[in-house]
């Protein structure tokens, strides 16, 4: 066991693998794993480079964290620990009147292994989304963003994070 440990913080981004992993099994957080096979592009006109794109994608990690939870305050800061580590690339930030965010990356543009969406706000709560990826390139990032958006998406998966910070607060799980 403690080899396991030992090896897998020495991964890029393993400090925020087990993260997810340990969050994941615990009742206060709402978790998904979502593998890229949900996203039906078979019926979806694609060129040969956005058949590439959409292949570069292998799977989608997302844990999230209510405001309301009593850990909350503790769990938003071990995250911007984590993504302050020397693994992480900041991309971008975003700023709303209601929510922040930052995007991270791992690897170098041309070649991304991971890529890490957090958001936050004080009434909703946090949600962090990691995207795995084989030789993905950032410039890439909307036209995939478009080809998921296009496919037929079989159930629907990703409803919680919708929800998580949409209007339809009713149907979330408190």
């Amino acid at each position: 066991m403690l080899l396991v440990f030992s090896v897998s913080c020495d991964v890029k981004g393993g400090e925020l693998q087990e993260y997810l992993v340990d969050k994941s099994a615990q009742p206060e957080f709402l978790s998904l794993d979502v593998a890229t096979s949900i996203f039906d592009v078979s019926k979806t006109e694609l060129t040969p480079e956005e058949k590439e794109i959409y292949k570069s994608l292998r799977k989608l990690n997302i844990v999230m964290l209510r405001a309301n939870q009593p850990n909350f305050t503790e769990e938003k800061e071990t995250v911007s620990d984590i993504l302050k580590g020397e693994d992480f690339e900041e991309l971008m930030s975003f700023n709303s009147n209601d929510m922040k965010g930052k995007l991270y990356y791992i690897g170098d543009e041309d070649s991304i292994d991971e890529v890490v969406i957090y958001g936050y706000n004080k009434e909703d709560g946090f949600a962090l989304v990691r995207i795995l990826g084989d030789n993905f390139k950032i410039e890439n990032m909307g036209k995939l963003v478009q080809i998921l958006q296009s496919s037929q998406v079989n159930g629907n998966p990703l409803k919680p994070l919708q929800d998580f910070f949409g209007e339809k607060k009713d149907s979330i799980p408190q």
